[in-house]
């Protein structure tokens, strides 16, 4: 998913890359976080995410979504920035973290994360500890 101009910037276009590889079963697609955030998607609440899941399931299909790219945004909502930050600590935040990683159609995806770093030196164990701790108390209500 795109959070600028380029190929792949909306749900139809991933459909319509997907049909224009004629369905190969090694071709899937994995959705980043931020960039949904950058293009529009309200992914602060779980209503914004069960938004979005199901334009996706509808555009394009369930069947083909095999990773999630989990990074929070720097930039505000729609402002087709591509701006990684922490987990939690930018403008999606724990709250929309939570609801993605503990979405009945998301929860069982493989996650990667490409974050600064709470010691800015790239992705660390902390942003990964935050993710399961937000995983876990879901386990517990």
């Amino acid at each position: 998913m795109g959070a600028g101009g380029q190929v792949g910037g909306t749900f139809e276009e991933l459909a319509d890359i997907l049909k224009a590889m004629r369905y190969h079963p090694r071709v899937g697609i994995c959705l980043d976080s931020c960039h949904l955030f950058a293009a529009g998607w309200d992914l602060r609440t779980l209503q914004g995410v069960t938004q979005m899941v199901r334009a996706f399931e509808r555009t394009v299909g369930l069947k083909h979504l095999r990773a999630l790219h989990l990074n929070d945004s720097k930039g505000a909502l729609g402002s087709r920035i591509d701006r990684h930050e922490n987990i939690g600590r930018g403008r999606i935040g724990r709250r929309g973290f939570a609801a993605l990683v503990n979405h009945p159609k998301l929860r069982r995806l493989a996650g990667f994360i490409e974050t600064p770093g709470f010691d800015h030196h790239g992705p660390d164990r902390r942003n990964l500890l935050v993710l399961k701790k937000l995983r876990a108390g879901a386990r517990k209500n």
